[in-house]
């Protein structure tokens, strides 16, 4: 929640395709950090700090996926509310997470992957 606000604002007046790289970034930067402090055995502290960095990175990506969606359905003529939306998809994010719990490197990798990749299919209409 701390993060919502600031990166949120990036996604505004930035553009959400930089607040998707800002994420993609930040994430593959904490997903690294983690593996160091498991090398050398950090202390709470640090996984606590590395844990933040890790939130800040997912918040880049909801804004922008959220904004996207959002355009995506009034460009198709949803009416319907888009609070029935948003959680069917925490309903299947959820449901693939735990298939995927067993692996949590390989999956945040992966999905850090599709993401990027689907990154050069999506154009930021947004204006700042």
């Amino acid at each position: 929640m701390v993060f919502e606000v600031p990166t949120g604002v990036v996604a505004d007046v930035r553009g959400r395709k930089l607040s998707f790289l800002l994420g993609a970034a930040t994430l593959f930067a904490s997903t690294l950090l983690y593996l160091y402090l498991w090398d050398i055995g950090a202390p709470f502290w640090a996984w606590a700090a590395a844990s933040a960095l890790l939130g800040l990175g997912f918040t880049f990506f909801t804004g922008a996926v959220e904004a996207w969606l959002v355009d995506a359905l009034n460009h198709t003529g949803f009416t319907g509310p888009l609070e029935a939306v948003f959680a069917k998809a925490e309903v299947v994010a959820g449901a693939m997470g735990m298939t995927r719990s067993a692996w949590p490197i390989q999956s945040m990798l992966e999905d850090l992957w599709s993401r990027t990749v689907s990154l050069f299919g999506v154009t930021d209409n947004s204006t700042a």
